[in-house]
Formats: C-alpha cells, structure tokens, sequence
C-alpha cells in the first residue's frame, strides 16, 4: 500500500494492477485536494482534478472498463462530476452535504435528480444531505440502500475514493458526525468491488486530528483487507432505538425514486416499501422538518417508524440477488452438509454456520463469534445458516439469495427436514 505524498495516481495505480489479490489497494496523500477543478479550470482550493487524472490514465493504460469514484467529502465535486458527466465508462457518485442548494458549491447541479446526460444519464448518483447535521447511521443507510446496490450493479474494473474528512466528527466547516469506525466501514464496502482494486485520494478537511483518526481507520482497512473496528452504534448502542433524522429518510427515497429508472437492482429495494405504510411515496412533503404552516395528509415518522426503518423488516427481507462474491462458492464436499453440526472451535451446537468455500463449521456473532473469526483469518467471504438457511456475505454485509447456492441450501434442508427443499 503507498503512504507517500510523493506518490502520484497514476504511480498507484500502476502498482495496484501489478499486484496479486489482497494487495490491491492504495492511499495518495495528495495536496491541494482535486475534486472542485473541472476540464478548464481551477476553483474550491483545487487546481488539478487528482481522480479524474487517475480514472483516465487508468482507462487509458490498463484498460479499465468501468471506473467508480465515490466522493464522501462533505462538498459535492463538481469538477469530478462535470468531467464525467456524459461518460458512461466512469460513475460519479456523491454523499454530500447540500442544504436544499445553499452549500457550497453553490447553484452547481448537485441534488438528488442531476444524474448525467447523454450517455452519461444514470451514471451520477447523488445524495445531497439537507436539514440536521448527518452522521454514522445516515451514511450507513446512504451506503446500504443507494450506494453499494448501484455500484454492484455497475460492476466496476477500479474504485476511487475521493477522500475528504470535512464530514467527519469535530471539523468546524462541514458540521456533520462521521466517525472513523464508519470511514473504516464504507472503505470496507467498497473494497467488495473490483477485485480489490481501490484507490483512496485525501480530499478537503479542516480538522488535522479529525483528518489523521478517519485516514488511520481507512489504513487499517486497506492493510488489513478486513474490518478490525466494531461500528459505535453496535459497540455502545446494541439494543437502544437508532434515531435516523427525517430528512435522511426523504432524500434517500428521492434518490431511489429517480435512479430505479436506471439501475433495476433499486426496484424491490426502496428505503421505504409502500408495504410499511408508514408514507404515501407519492406525497411531496418535507416531512418532519416542513413549516407550521404547512399541511400534508402524510405524517412525519415517528420515532418508532425510523426504528423499523433503519432495523427491521426492511432491511431483513432484501437480500442481495447478486454480489461480487458469488465465484468463491466452492462445490459441496463428498459428505455433504450436516445441519446438526456443531462449532469447530468451541463444540456449541448453537447458531452454526458453514462457510460456503471450505464448509468448516463455526458458531455466530451472539454466541462466540466463530464464523466471523474465520472469515477475517481465511477472507472467506460466504456463510450458511444451519438455523434458517440464509446465506451471508461477510465482505458486503448483506443476506444473498442466488441461483449459485440453491445445491447448498438444498443439502442443508435435506439434512435439516429429511426431506427435499421445496422449489
């Protein structure tokens, strides 16, 4: 992994195609930052667009299909976006802070329905936070129903991050509350694209322990190509109601709302199924935070409505149809699968579970962690529940249903019932 200032883009990404699976990963510690500076000028403190330099040269050199770059900056890159806006080879995508326009930069096309042109149509996704300040749970909910679903589905060759810790909890001139656990995390989800080719260029910030915290936690991710830190609210949370604001929710259903024209993979996987009952989608409201004077048939969320919505059923019941992890699920072994199994490593016949490519057995997370243990030990990335037959995806964090894992499924419900699973 390079760690040098002196280090250029295209340096990194030569190197990152030069390596072997696990080390395809780079962090460029670049000033000034890049993403304001469009194709003819300077502006926002940038002056060379360091991403769009890199995405290209990639294109150009190592014949990159499909480039990603994901810009979590708390300022929209509108350079970046306006280079590639009509470019359906490179996605630009954008968790930014927006404030109904009034964040700079200010009057550029940065809200939820600016998504491309031409061929480019589909292929800029934003996310513009407006109202209270954001932090872990509403990036976490941006990366899981919006971000990681599109980037899936557009199937990337390389992923660029573009950097930037203003968002980040402390910094004076972004205002929002990201920690590092969740830089760690998103950086952790995307690594699950393009063969683990990722590339993380430093953007803005304004708060050097700010900076240093989020760029050390995103080192331990690209160093160790696993997930070291627990996220705050599953450390110091667990079983306490998750408040997600209002306008969170809202943004998000816009911005499914608009980008399921372009990526099916949105379909079926709203922020908010009609089935909850708990908005009419097709209400433009403002929800929680609309003026007194103002009136909707439609009630703002209550507490307990953000709860199911950020916790419950939504989550539970979509699993992922695809995921870049599929190729690792390995053919059953002679003896099958036995469901009675027990843990390898503690004996505890409790929530077992069998990793999809070497078929060991280990126990969960709410007994001894086993079957993550081995996840992180081998970079297995699959497991099947003895308990109810799902199957997890360590790498994406996600349930997955697929052709390729109906044989495994299938055995274990023989073993399980004695009797053949249903079609």
């Amino acid at each position: 992994m390079q760690k040098s200032s002196e280090t250029t883009g295209s340096e990194s990404i030569d190197e990152i195609y030069k390596k072997p699976a696990g080390q395809r990963n780079a962090l460029v510690i670049v000033r000034p930052p890049g993403h304001h500076a469009s194709a003819s000028k300077s502006s926002g403190f940038c002056i060379f667009n360091n991403v769009a330099v890199a995405a290209k040269y990639a294109q150009r050199h190592h014949r990159a299909k499909r480039v990603l770059i994901l810009d979590w900056d708390v300022h929209h890159g509108n350079g970046t976006q306006e280079i590639f806006y009509e470019d359906p080879s490179v996605m630009y995508m954008s968790i930014h802070r927006h404030d109904k326009g009034n964040f700079y930069p200010i009057g550029e096309p940065k809200d939820y329905f600016d998504v491309g042109e031409g061929a480019g149509e589909g292929t800029s996704v934003n996310v513009p936070f407006s109202g209270a300040p954001m932090g872990d749970l509403e990036y976490q909910m941006a990366f899981q129903r919006v971000i990681m679903p599109i980037a899936y589905q557009f199937n990337p060759d390389l992923v660029i991050i573009s950097a930037g810790f203003d968002a980040a909890i402390d910094d004076p001139l972004g205002e929002y509350k990201v920690t590092p656990e969740t830089f760690a995390w998103m950086t952790y989800q995307l690594s699950s694209l393009a063969s683990g080719r990722i590339i993380t260029v430093l953007e803005g910030g304004y708060n050097l322990t700010s900076i240093s915290n989020s760029a050390l936690a995103v080192c331990e991710v690209l160093q160790n190509r696993a997930m070291l830190r627990r996220l705050k609210d599953e450390k110091e949370q667990f079983g306490k109601p998750h408040e997600i604001h209002s306008s969170c929710i809202k943004t998000l259903r816009e911005v499914c709302a608009v980008q399921q024209n372009h990526w099916s993979i949105l379909k079926g996987f709203q922020v908010l199924p009609s089935t909850l009952g708990l908005f009419d989608l097709n209400e433009d409201t403002e929800m929680s935070d609309q003026s007194s004077s103002g009136s909707s048939s439609t009630r703002a969320p209550s507490h307990q409505d953000l709860e199911v919505m950020s916790m419950g059923a939504a989550h539970a019941v979509v699993p992922l149809s695809e995921c870049p992890h599929l190729h690792q699920v390995e053919p059953l072994p002679p003896a099958g699968i036995n469901a009675a199994s027990t843990c390898a490593e503690c004996t505890i016949g409790a929530e077992v579970w069998t990793c999809l490519t070497c078929y060991k057995y280990n126990c969960g997370r709410f007994v001894n962690e086993h079957a993550l243990m081995h996840h992180l030990n081998s970079s297995h990335p699959m497991a099947l529940s003895m308990a109810d037959l799902s199957v997890w995806c360590y790498p994406c964090e996600a349930y997955v249903h697929n052709p390729v894992l109906i044989p495994a499924k299938s055995a274990a419900h023989q073993s399980k019932f004695g009797e053949q699973m249903p079609s």
